[in-house]
């Protein structure tokens, strides 16, 4: 499911991927492959540096980073 929603990012820019991390926070670690964590990861990183992603999705996105303790590079 994860998957689906990153890859396929149904309704408006970059909900899906935000919902697909807060689901990553809600199975936790033992629920997700780690390909799939990373996956999640890596387009929640995506939609936080996309210029043209509306700023509430953008702050979504970086809550949720912060959440999975991931810290992106290049935020300062």
């Amino acid at each position: 499911m994860l998957n689906g929603l990153v890859e396929r990012q149904p309704g408006p820019s970059g909900t899906a991927v935000v919902l697909a991390g807060q689901a990553l926070l809600d199975v936790g670690s033992v629920g997700v492959t780690p390909a799939c964590r990373q996956a999640v990861i890596q387009a929640l990183e995506g939609t936080l540096s996309a210029g043209a992603m509306p700023p509430p999705v953008r702050l979504q996105a970086g809550l949720t980073l912060a959440d999975l303790d991931v810290d992106p590079p290049g935020l300062d």
